[in-house]
């Protein structure tokens, strides 16, 4: 077996670009609640911080900084993939193809659209 380098990076992604270089996998499960969400929060997630579940007032921040800084860095054949929140698949892929990526849904296995991916 190949030894594969692997980085995990801290930084805000609202901010600048949290890392540089040619990549071939970019993943992240940003902070996907709206407004609204945040209002009905269930019980089971209240204990986490704000940063990690609020996305903004329509849940999309995070995708639109996202997609116009980070997928340019991924190499030919490169994936980009996020986790999404229920009925947002339309948007997200409407904010990748407006980056120039062709977007592809995958269901969880409760059968509702979580990730959005492209391959570079």
């Amino acid at each position: 077996m190949n030894d594969v380098p692997v980085r995990a990076v801290l930084g805000d992604v609202l901010e600048k670009p949290a890392f540089s270089g040619e990549f071939d996998l970019i993943v992240s499960n940003p902070p996907y609640l709206t407004e609204n969400d945040m209002r009905c929060l269930q019980r089971e997630v209240e204990f986490e911080p704000k940063a990690a579940l609020f996305g903004g007032t329509d849940g999309l921040d995070f995708y639109r900084k996202l997609l116009a800084d980070y997928p340019q860095m991924l190499k030919n054949g490169g994936m980009f993939a996020v986790e999404i929140g229920v009925t947002q698949e339309k948007a997200v892929c409407g904010i990748f193809r407006e980056n120039g990526l062709t977007p592809r849904v995958e269901k969880d296995m409760c059968g509702i659209y979580r990730v959005v991916y492209s391959i570079k």
